[in-house]
């Protein structure tokens, strides 16, 4: 994705006259990026010695694909009037939140100002340093413009008080967090329309030990075979779970410890006037070696007969 925004805007940078387009950088991506696509890569399903063998190519690939956007957007941004510029890299209309990082904060708060100098709601985070808000029907390749300016002190994301708080929504989206099965989501409707498996947790993280070596092949660790004890993050109640309100919608920050192999902080939200739940999971401490550990979320699908299943995981 970062490769092909950077060869979309580089063509109307070059136009503009303001950079030449990267071709060398463009094509020493592409060919990482090929370079990843055999049959252990493409899928995800491969194990730890090619997922590292391939990690440093993907990651040449992302760099190279990233600066070449950010610099053709810093020229195209710069024939584009407003402070703050909210770009669509898809071939269709988009509405959906823009995070800007300023260098210096603008004051005690931010007044976010579309281009009719309508005020839009935002949150402010990081002493200043972060706004966000959204952007609504943003053109396919193209933009929307807004200001920002100094304003009196700008609304963060809130905690809610009372430790029986354990639900968000928005206008689509009813999430439940259970704090007693580690604060595994418990429900998630869409519409009233329940999307989890009965009596099952979603968001939950399981922890595998795996073999010291393919037990087969003799390859090394692998993740698509692991022995078979589990620990789960619902087998214990979770440390915290946290929910939080701003003017662009709602979250929940859980953080919770499996054992002694891990800790970890898993926070979910719901932005106002966007039909989608943004999950972020970070591992806080991990103390054991040759593990396979798994996210999951128990979907129900009536009548669907399971013919394959295959663990794919992270290391």
């Amino acid at each position: 994705n970062a490769v092909i925004d950077g060869e979309r805007f580089a063509v109307f940078a070059s136009l503009l006259g303001g950079a030449a387009y990267p071709q060398a950088a463009l094509e020493k991506a592409w060919v990482q990026l090929a370079y990843g696509a055999h049959h252990d890569a493409i899928t995800g399903s491969e194990s730890d010695q090619v997922y590292l063998d391939l990690l440093t190519g993907w990651r040449d690939a992302w760099e190279l694909g990233r600066a070449a956007r950010d610099n053709a957007l810093a020229v195209i941004s710069g024939a584009v009037e407003g402070s703050g510029v909210g770009w669509n890299t898809l071939t269709h209309k988009r509405t959906d939140v823009v995070p800007a990082r300023l260098d210096e904060p603008l004051g005690d708060g931010v007044r976010v100002l579309d281009v009719d100098g309508n005020e839009v709601p935002a949150v402010v985070e990081h002493g200043g340093r972060s706004v966000t808000w959204l952007a609504r029907d943003v053109p396919s390749l193209g933009w929307r413009v807004y200001h920002l300016t100094p304003g009196p002190a700008s609304a963060g994301w809130e905690a809610l008080d009372g430790n029986n708080i354990t639900e968000i929504s928005n206008e689509r989206y009813r999430l439940r967090i259970d704090p007693a099965r580690g604060g595994a989501v418990s429900s998630l409707t869409d519409d009233g329309r329940e999307l989890l498996a009965d009596g099952e947790g979603g968001n939950e993280l399981a922890v595998y030990d795996e073999y010291p070596a393919h037990p087969d092949a003799g390859e090394g660790p692998w993740h698509l075979l692991p022995k078979g004890p589990v620990v789960v993050s619902s087998s214990a109640p979770a440390e915290s779970v946290q929910c939080c309100r701003s003017p662009v919608g709602e979250r929940v920050v859980v953080r919770g410890r499996i054992g002694s192999v891990l800790r970890y902080t898993q926070t979910l939200t719901l932005w106002r006037g966007i039909s989608r739940v943004d999950c972020s999971t970070t591992i806080d401490e991990f103390t054991g070696e040759d593990k396979l550990l798994r996210l999951r979320w128990p979907c129900p699908v009536p009548g669907a007969l399971p013919v394959s299943e295959v663990g794919d995981a992270v290391i």
